[in-house]
């Protein structure tokens, strides 16, 4: 298992009531890899990232994500408390939203999936007749 510096696990220590304690101590290791790991965020380019590319149980951490219990609506409310206490006293705190991970796929959207998702986002030319 990786020892992570008591600056980051303090760091992260906010979040620790959301998961089990076995579970807490492979999602801190996530999380730093996902901080460490270029391109692709996928769990085995974060383990990689933390040289633990090679680990028997590698499955664990996959689990962390399919099949451990934890609400990402809690983690990002934790997150969002976060920013205003660190933020909001020095600087004017602009939130943006995006609502499309909220909601369901609509049937007009579809038609965009396959746009690559970086650059500006161009019309689907529809067919005519």
């Amino acid at each position: 298992m990786l020892l992570l510096p008591t600056d980051i696990v303090a760091f992260l220590a906010p979040f620790a009531p959301l998961f089990s304690q076995p579970v807490w101590r492979h999602v801190q290791v996530l999380l730093v890899g996902a901080i460490l790991a270029p391109g692709r965020r996928m769990v085995s380019t974060v383990l990689r990232a933390v040289g633990l590319n090679q680990l028997p149980t590698f499955q664990t951490y996959h689990r962390v994500l399919n099949r451990a219990v934890w609400s990402s609506l809690d983690a990002r409310q934790i997150m969002l408390g976060l920013l205003v206490t660190t933020f909001a006293a020095t600087v004017p705190l602009v939130v943006g939203i995006d609502a499309t991970t909220s909601a369901p796929a609509r049937p007009q959207d579809r038609r965009h999936r396959h746009l690559p998702r970086s650059g500006p986002l161009q019309p689907f030319p529809l067919r005519q007749g």
